[in-house]
């Protein structure tokens, strides 16, 4: 069973409200998070998230900046554009066109948003049109993509039942059969005065909108801050499909026995369907020159480089990390889901050429910060030094900063070090907290019921878990020699004076050989990692635990020979008792 990623996300049509009471601080707070998201959306590698984008601004009319297009491809357009939206919002708001700081009348502001309104949809439909009408003439089995549906976003500084108003107003003159909603969002002034919300919400209260416009209009608000507006652009990269669950959670009835297994019988389990979000983006959704600097590179990074790169070497190299410690943090205030990557034990280093009175104080202050941070309970926050290996005569290029956190461990001299996501890379997380129902008794009964059967551990040992991994790799070398000798018995039978064609194919046959990983085992495996719509974005391999081959580890992508994976992780081990947060 498999389920199709972002082939569900609309088409965006932003349009910005400049009438009062816009003040340049919130045009400037606007520009600033837009400026940051689309530049990101347009190096995000993988499926396009926003599909196609749109901006405009609201003016006494309305002013189209960036026409209905994809981002990706179209940088230096998109830089244009946010160029002459900040260049507007100066002279508009500033005064200069006399705009900005003087209401407009009721219906000119009407007319406006229904004019950029049925443009944008406009925009749309010769889009659609045309593309439907390439994809038949082509006669291709690789078809253009354009979204079914258009999502318009109308962000402005007014109250929103004062905008709600005017748009129930004319939305019956729209065409509504691709629209997927009107998104109003209002944007709240700190120093707005309270006795404003109070008469918005009474507003709201007493006013009845109709059915249309319920079911049309997402009246939301946002604070006047770059952060809230960065995040409520970043709602944009959600995966927007619900055509299918994406997890399924298989639990045992209450009526079946104890389950000291994995495996529960199909008439005795509860089957919990679950979809999955996003909390971070993966770094390596991004171009290489932007992520390599977010992740510590360890010797399963340099064969992930060598299976992409497609050639051996016998000698690599990884960076020497300098981390500037940045602060503290206390272990329980870390959350799970903003850490992310291989985690990597840290120990006091024993490399031969230091000095011995060197390498017993380093020992000494290695083992005292261990001690520290355990009695503080508290992890070390770090960063990359940019400045470290850069000539001190030329100041040090700008590059992308990683942030880490050391957390200690029961053992005195051992510390576990992962990475934290940042700013950029964190999207805005929705706790369902809307959708809370109230729990009826027999529900909470029959999972706990449940729950009961099965078999409890007061630690995880990873010891006594196994994924298959081992039975599938032996299985498949098995398989690739079998094969490999069948055909250099077919080749043996040909003479040395065999024809071209038996040179060729014994050419072929070690093409074969070399790339068997895309064959599969008749057995699929497990996979090891919960693939999302982030997985589509990442270079081959990336998606899977380091140093395996994509077809061991049950990914979509192909992976590279088995016979490059022999001997790899023979000094692996485990280091428990961590207690992470």
């Amino acid at each position: 069973m498999e389920r199709s990623v972002f082939n569900r996300q609309p088409a965006r049509a932003l349009i910005l409200d400049l009438q009062a009471p816009m003040s340049p601080a919130t045009a400037s707070n606007v520009h600033t998070a837009l400026r940051d998201v689309v530049s990101f959306l347009v190096h995000l590698l993988g499926p396009g998230r926003v599909p196609l984008f749109s901006l405009s601004v609201l003016r006494t009319y309305t002013e189209c900046l960036f026409p209905l297009q994809p981002l990706k491809g179209n940088y230096s357009r998109v830089q244009s554009a946010l160029l002459e939206l900040y260049s507007i919002t100066n002279r508009y708001i500033g005064g200069k066109e006399g705009g900005g700081g003087v209401a407009r009348h009721s219906s000119l502001i009407r007319g406006s948003l229904l004019d950029g309104m049925q443009e944008a949809l406009s925009q749309f439909q010769r889009l659609l049109q045309a593309t439907k009408q390439n994809n038949s003439q082509s006669g291709s089995s690789i078809n253009s993509y354009c979204p079914s549906q258009i999502e318009i976003i109308i962000l402005t500084a007014q109250p929103t039942h004062s905008i709600q108003q005017s748009l129930e107003r004319v939305v019956d003159q729209l065409d509504l059969e691709n629209l997927k909603k009107i998104q109003v969002v209002s944007i709240n002034d700190p120093e707005k005065p309270d006795k404003d919300h109070e008469l918005e919400e009474l507003s709201q209260s007493t006013s009845s909108p109709n059915e249309l416009s319920l079911s049309v209009f997402d009246v939301i608000r946002c604070t006047n801050d770059v952060p809230s507006l960065q995040g409520l652009f970043k709602t944009w990269l959600y995966d927007c499909s619900t055509d299918v669950e994406h997890i399924q959670i298989v639990l045992p009835s209450s009526s079946a026995g104890v389950v000291t297994g994995a495996r529960v019988n199909d008439e005795n389990r509860i089957i919990i369907k679950c979809d999955v979000w996003e909390r971070m983006l993966d770094p390596s959704c991004l171009p290489t020159a932007f992520s390599k600097n977010l992740t510590i590179q360890t010797g399963s990074s340099v064969v992930s480089q060598t299976q992409s790169s497609g050639r051996g070497s016998t000698t690599h190299t990884v960076p020497v990390y300098r981390l500037k410690s940045i602060g503290t943090v206390s272990c329980d205030g870390v959350c799970e889901s903003v850490v992310y990557g291989s985690p990597c034990i840290v120990r006091s280093t024993c490399c031969w050429k230091l000095d011995w009175d060197e390498l017993e104080t380093n020992q000494q202050h290695f083992q005292a910060l261990c001690y520290q941070l355990k009695e503080r309970n508290q992890g070390l926050l770090l960063a990359t030094d940019d400045s470290f290996g850069s000539s001190v005569a030329s100041s040090p290029p700008v590059q992308v900063k990683a942030n880490y956190i050391l957390i200690p461990s029961p053992s005195p001299a051992s510390l576990l070090l992962k990475a934290v996501v940042c700013n950029e890379l964190l999207l805005p997380i929705d706790l369902g907290e809307d959708e809370v129902v109230h729990l009826l008794p027999e529900s909470i009964d029959t999972l706990g019921e449940s729950l009961s059967k099965l078999e409890h551990h007061e630690i995880y040992n990873p010891l006594n878990i196994h994924s298959g991994l081992y039975t599938v790799i032996n299985s498949s070398t098995s398989d690739q020699r079998s094969r490999s000798s069948t055909e250099t018995g077919r080749g043996r039978g040909r003479g040395r004076g065999g024809s071209r064609a038996g040179l060729s194919k014994r050419k072929s046959t070690e093409t074969i050989a070399s790339s068997d990983s895309k064959r599969m085992p008749s057995t699929d495996p497990v996979p090891l990692t919960v693939s999302t719509g982030a997985s589509i974005g990442r270079p081959s391999g990336s998606n899977v635990p380091p140093s395996l081959p994509s077809s061991l580890s049950g990914a979509t992508v192909r992976g590279r020979s088995i016979k490059r994976m022999r001997g790899a992780n023979k000094d692996s081990f485990i280091q428990g008792g961590y207690n992470l947060p």
